[in-house]
């Protein structure tokens, strides 16, 4: 989360539009091992946590000079392209810190879990099936009742860890299987199934955790016996330092305003049942809910980001141009602006912008 919101910040920070067609951005992390419970293996984790951008050949470097040369057409082309650009990945660092923050800000436990059976359909909305809210507590494995004679069977328990961990423990929910479900899918004469997994605190603008279950392809009578952990953090304030890490003011405008992070990180405002579902409310200062809501919430993380950009831009710049260039084995330094700095021209500014700033300082 960190490395994308600086990545949206340099590009903020280049002197002129790129027109860069194609272009993507890899993230990787490792998944070969389990990382050991202590404070130290944070950083060993975020070390091997990448974020680059590539382009597949069809890509253009920009220079102040190259962009002096270009008519007032293809300056105008440039912008659009850097503008589309910029966009894709703010809402890239905006889906990363809203995953984040529903997942793994919630220090204080979750209320209920709502288990929403949905018949899917390729071609047109799921159709809602059968929906069943439990109580976040320890239950062994329990039939539940749906209407009709379907049936739902569950368990759900809660596993401690260590302390030191990030996390507090988890909730470990266990989806095993329904029977005797309805048939919604007349010419078949059969269903498939899948369930929406939502745990809550309770609170209307609080976390909210969102999984789904693998699809069973008809069948009135879906076996899953599949596992979904719902954790819960020691502190819910990581996010947050990470965030200040990258861009200081990004959260303490925020605070100053009486407001909270989660303003511009809201959950998913439709579940599965697409636009016949409850809208959720993404903002305390403007209740707003569905498709207008979502766009307004990503205007404001848009704007905190310009916001950030200006008032860190001194420390931001200083991050990204005092760089080594190539990496942290080179010795030369990229003087801001000054493109006959030692290896400093700007074809290594703005290539050393991106690179520094979404992996050097991750």
């Amino acid at each position: 989360v960190a490395s994308l919101t600086r990545l949206a910040l340099a590009c903020r920070a280049c002197p002129v539009p790129q027109k860069w067609i194609g272009s993507s951005v890899a993230l990787g992390f490792e998944v070969g091992r389990l990382p050991a419970r202590t404070a130290e293996a944070r950083e060993e984790i975020r070390n091997h946590t990448h974020v680059n951008i590539f382009d597949w050949g069809r890509s253009e470097l920009n220079t102040p000079e190259l962009h002096s040369r270009l008519s007032d057409g293809e300056q105008r082309d440039r912008s659009m392209f850097w503008k589309n650009y910029q966009g894709g990945i703010d809402r890239l660092a905006w889906e990363a810190a809203r995953a984040y923050c529903h997942t793994f800000s919630n220090s204080f436990g979750w209320q209920t879990v709502t288990l929403t059976l949905y018949d899917f359909d390729s071609m047109t909305a799921n159709d809602h099936m059968y929906e069943a809210k439990i109580a976040v507590e320890d239950t062994e494995s329990t039939t539940l009742k749906l209407t009709g004679q379907a049936t739902l069977t569950y368990s759900l328990k809660w596993f401690a860890l260590p302390r030191g961990s990030r996390l507090l423990g988890f909730w470990r929910l266990t989806l095993v299987k329904a029977e005797k479900l309805k048939v919604f899918d007349g010419v078949r004469g059969t269903s498939d199934p899948f369930c929406e997994v939502i745990a809550e605190t309770g609170e209307r603008f609080g976390p909210r955790f969102r999984q789904l279950s693998s699809v069973k392809a008809r069948t009135l009578n879906p076996v899953w016996e599949e596992v979904f952990d719902i954790p819960v953090a020691a502190a819910a304030s990581e996010l947050e330092a990470a965030l200040s890490a990258a861009a200081p003011s990004l959260v303490e405008d925020a605070l100053l305003e009486g407001a909270s992070l989660m303003d511009a990180l809201p959950a998913d405002y439709v579940s599965e049942a697409g636009s016949q579902s409850t809208s959720y409310p993404t903002r305390i200062s403007v209740v707003a809910s569905g498709s207008e809501g979502k766009k307004d919430a990503l205007s404001e993380w848009k704007t905190r980001l310009n916001q950030a950009a200006m008032k860190d831009g001194a420390t931001l710049k200083s991050k990204l141009y005092d760089a080594p260039v190539g990496g942290s084995t080179g010795s030369a330094k990229i003087v801001d602006g000054d493109p006959s700095s030692p290896g400093g021209n700007y074809d290594n500014m703005l290539e050393n912008d991106l690179q520094s700033s979404a992996v050097q300082h991750s």
